[in-house]
């Protein structure tokens, strides 16, 4: 037999039981692995350092426009 949840109920308890954390805790924990990543793919990946540089030229620029 499967010891995986058979109801969303007992999906959503175990998700939460397994993260640990709830409220302001799980939020700021979410947000240092989100910054994390983000460190990791400016340090590994090329595509995303140019994407970001792109962005960063494309967005003011964009701002700037002159459109009605």
């Amino acid at each position: 037999m499967s010891s995986k949840p058979t109801t969303p109920t007992m999906a959503v308890l175990d998700g939460s039981a397994l993260k640990g954390k709830r409220g302001w805790e799980r939020i700021l924990n979410a947000t240092h692995y989100s910054i994390d990543g983000l460190r990791s793919a400016w340090a590994h990946e090329d595509a995303f350092r140019q994407e970001i540089l792109a962005a960063g030229v494309s967005i003011p620029v964009a701002l700037l426009l002159p459109l009605g």
